[in-house]
């Protein structure tokens, strides 16, 4: 029987987070129960965009302050790890910065890094969408991995909880392929990514969640709940009780696949007693037809390309291309089919030769949101 604590936190004041915080993974039996002496610990909040925390879009850096202490009380050596949606690392340590984990790391002496900073390696899954990964290399090298997710609705998958936080550790060629299916289709790819490598540990941040059209644009939304669990479906299916929203086409898809489906006992607060009902996300994207949906992501995702006038032909990004998809001619050349579009190259490159690059329609459709915001 798996075990899902529900904790009261009402709000995000230091002393009362880490106390609940404790109070929450205590009910699991500790963090010892997770953690020994000397494990290496990837500690992967939400970390969605540059944004700060009082926007509620990101784990709260004193939850993951919190949990960063009883890691390193239990001997363990913690880093904190994520990557934005956008998928640079540019973005990453602007977001790292803002969202106040930056400061985390700096105060607990921990390193907060970019999943782009250690590379990829190619992991094989027992996967309806996708039969083989890239996963970031210190996830799957890491002794023990905890998962700190944030209480959201999204647009896409319904709920961002525990499952979802896990499609934030593969590169951006990976989820352009998972934003472009159909809603059940998309449900599968979230599950195959979780099936990478399951954390050890999760604890997810309802102090302040986001209902409706989440997980950036939605309304905040006043839970003042922790949940822990050592499995994330089990968290889910929890969470999805709690704010109304069951019918959720990931949670349909790991029943459906035997995952975390076992019964679960709840420990600490009853789930009546918390019941918190979330609106809906708005979502018509399921609607549109596949091959609709696959030309749009194509027409308006972000690319490469090696602008000549800055190349030096040092070759770092063809050392560096973890799926050697460049290749050296008269120049530095990028295969397009091999591109994972991890944006490493771009990162490395020590003249700022390689651009990432908006397709026409992305810079028109962002020229006009910001004219209309003007």
């Amino acid at each position: 029987m798996g075990k899902v604590a529900i904790v009261k936190c009402s709000e995000y004041e230091e002393k009362l987070v880490d106390g609940k915080v404790r109070e929450a993974i205590g009910l699991l039996g500790g963090i010892e129960n997770f953690i020994s002496k000397g494990d290496t610990v990837l500690i992967k909040p939400n970390v969605l965009r540059a944004s700060s925390p009082e926007a509620h879009v990101t784990t709260h850096p004193l939850v993951v302050k919190s949990v960063v202490k009883m890691v390193q009380e239990a001997g363990g050596i913690p880093t904190i790890m994520d990557m934005t949606w956008v998928g640079s690392l540019h973005s990453t340590k602007k977001a790292l910065a803002e969202t106040g984990l930056m400061d985390v790391g700096k105060e607990l002496g921990v390193e907060v890094k970019g999943f782009e900073e250690n590379g990829w390696v190619k992991v094989k899954v027992n996967g309806k969408i996708f039969r083989e990964l890239y996963a970031p290399k210190f996830l799957m090298a890491a002794d023990k991995v905890i998962s700190l997710p944030k209480m959201k609705t999204h647009l896409e998958g319904i709920i961002t909880g525990a499952i979802k936080n896990w499609f934030g550790c593969v590169p951006m060629k990976f989820r352009r392929i998972g934003h472009s299916m159909s809603i059940d289709e998309i449900a599968d790819a979230f599950v195959d990514v979780y099936l990478m490598r399951e954390p050890d540990l999760v604890l997810m941040d309802g102090v302040v969640g986001m209902e409706g059209n989440g997980p950036i644009n939605g309304e905040l939304k006043k839970v003042g709940l922790l949940l822990a669990a050592k499995d994330s479906v089990e968290l889910d299916r929890t969470m999805s009780k709690i704010i109304g929203i069951e019918d959720v086409p990931m949670l349909k898809r790991a029943k459906e696949r035997r995952i975390g489906q076992g019964e679960i006992e709840i420990v600490g607060e009853k789930i009546e007693d918390v019941i918190t009902p979330f609106k809906k996300p708005v979502t018509v994207a399921h609607k549109i037809p596949k091959t609709f949906r696959r030309a749009m992501m194509a027409v308006m995702g972000s690319g490469l390309e090696i602008n000549k006038s800055k190349c030096t032909k040092c070759l770092d990004c063809v050392k560096y291309c973890p799926v050697t998809a460049i290749k050296f001619t008269k120049w530095p050349e990028i295969d397009k089919q091999k591109c994972i579009l991890c944006f490493g190259c771009a990162e490395i490159c020590p003249v700022e030769a390689i651009e990432i690059t908006a397709s026409p329609v992305k810079e028109s459709l962002q020229s006009l949101r910001k004219f209309l915001k003007l």
